[in-house]
């Protein structure tokens, strides 16, 4: 009689581990893992539309009335205020690289297998002292190309030690930053921002009772601007191109613009101090506990680091002044009266004396 054979779990991980650092790899991505938001079907359903034209059936973790509640949120808000600004990058991307294979070759380099990757996430974290605080995993069909995760006791309980990091990746060729400098820019994102920003609130008062200190929630719109801006400025400090194209391709510009626009209103090092976000700056100037965090590589220098902000913000047309109309003129505080516009050369010249070159 022929036994049957067992059916293989995708959720089940092959690990190795190099130098202390545990590095894992999953078919499919764990439940876990997978945000409220996430497609449990998403390669099955991508396959059917590009090869097929079917099109997609998502299932999701989430119950309809929850995908309701997430997509009337304001964060999952419509708005076109900052959409020249991102015309205006994508526009400057296309007409300099030409296509998008272009572009990523010149700001990512070469491709590279997720086992060359690993070897210089190994090398990352070992240089900046995060080696042994979290794991990575590579994941086959991961919806987005990085994701930190952590899992451990509900914040009220405070214990901020007994939390577990890990960075999941995904390992296919729809992740752009599996590229010799790619990896590297999506771990400044993940690790430079994502986590040292999360380890770091773990040693602060604020941790287990934010609304005592006056912070916005974690899942809060405003927090998760700041997060998720900041993490966009980081990852194009290693690329060798300053363009924010992906930022203003997924319409994170908006997030990004509001930190490039009040650089010097900004003390870096208390944002950097826990999961704070502009707004909540000035409330936790003064009980940040500031001699214990890490900083990112990028910030051990400070002046340089902001010096890199200014030149990504002048690239990118970024200023304080008010925004570019759809047809590329500015508009005074009165609604409907022109400003006369900078005349096109003045404008090259002044972009032209920041290149997008590391």
């Amino acid at each position: 009689m022929k036994k049957k054979l067992k059916k293989k779990d995708k959720s089940q991980p092959t690990s190795t581990c190099k130098k202390g650092i545990a590095f894992k790899r999953f078919d499919q991505t764990p439940s876990k893992y997978l945000g409220k938001g996430d497609p449990l079907n998403l390669e099955e359903e991508k396959c059917q539309f590009l090869c097929h034209g079917k099109i997609p059936d998502f299932k999701f973790k989430a119950t309809e009335r929850q995908l309701d509640l997430i997509t009337s949120s304001k964060k999952c808000e419509i708005k076109h205020d900052l959409l020249p600004q991102a015309t205006w990058i994508l526009e400057k991307v296309k007409e300099k690289y030409g296509t998008g294979e272009g572009y990523l070759l010149h700001t990512y380099g070469q491709r590279i297998d997720s086992e060359q990757a690993s070897e210089v996430l190994k090398g990352y974290m070992v240089e900046n002292g995060v080696d042994g605080m979290m794991s990575v995993a590579w994941s086959k069909d991961l919806s987005c190309s990085g994701r930190m995760t952590w899992v451990g006791p509900c914040l009220k309980a405070n214990k901020p030690d007994a939390r577990k990091y890990r960075l999941m990746l995904k390992d296919s060729a729809d992740n752009c930053f599996l590229r010799e400098k790619g990896i590297l820019c999506i771990a400044d994102h993940e690790i430079g921002t994502h986590f040292i920003r999360s380890y770091n609130d773990g040693l602060q008062p604020w941790f287990s009772n934010r609304l005592k200190f006056g912070l916005q929630k974690l899942k809060s719109y405003s927090l998760q601007q700041t997060e998720e801006g900041l993490a966009a400025l980081n990852t194009v400090l290693k690329a060798r191109s300053k363009y924010l194209f992906y930022p203003a391709l997924l319409y994170y510009t908006a997030c990004a613009v509001d930190i490039l626009r009040k650089l010097d209103r900004i003390d870096f090092e208390v944002l950097y101090s826990g999961k704070v976000s502009l707004e909540d700056l000035p409330r936790v100037r003064h009980s940040a506990r500031l001699t214990s965090i890490k900083l990112p590589p990028f910030m051990k220098d400070k002046a340089a680091y902001i010096s890199h902000l200014r030149k990504i913000a002048l690239l990118n047309d970024i200023r304080a002044s008010p925004m570019r109309s759809g047809r590329g003129g500015r508009r005074s505080a009165k609604k409907g009266t022109k400003v006369r516009r900078r005349s096109q050369s003045v404008s090259a010249r002044r972009i032209g004396k920041t290149s997008d070159e590391t």
